[in-house]
């Protein structure tokens, strides 16, 4: 038993490097991009946030009854009643 939750630990710990290395690799392509490409001298990466697009969903869920996994119909529905108010 204490193998198995440590080993859990253990798989929770990569996921989390795992997603750490593929954050910083995602910001540092950006920064490449917006440098080189773009002519931009710096980037904010403090500005790079998901919270209006969470949001967003979020109020999505709550207009059909908090179902995470709405059908396309669904989902179309209550973002065409958003985009309106």
């Amino acid at each position: 038993m204490a193998s198995s939750h440590q080993d859990q630990g253990q798989t929770i710990r990569f996921k989390f490097i795992r997603g750490m290395i593929q954050s910083l690799s995602s910001v540092r392509s950006l920064m490449r991009y917006c440098c080189e490409d773009l002519g931009f001298k710096y980037l904010l990466t403090r500005r790079l946030c998901q919270d209006a697009l969470e949001n967003c969903f979020g109020v999505i869920r709550s207009r059909n009854g908090f179902n995470s996994n709405p059908s396309c119909c669904a989902f179309l529905r209550s973002f065409k009643i958003i985009v309106v108010n």
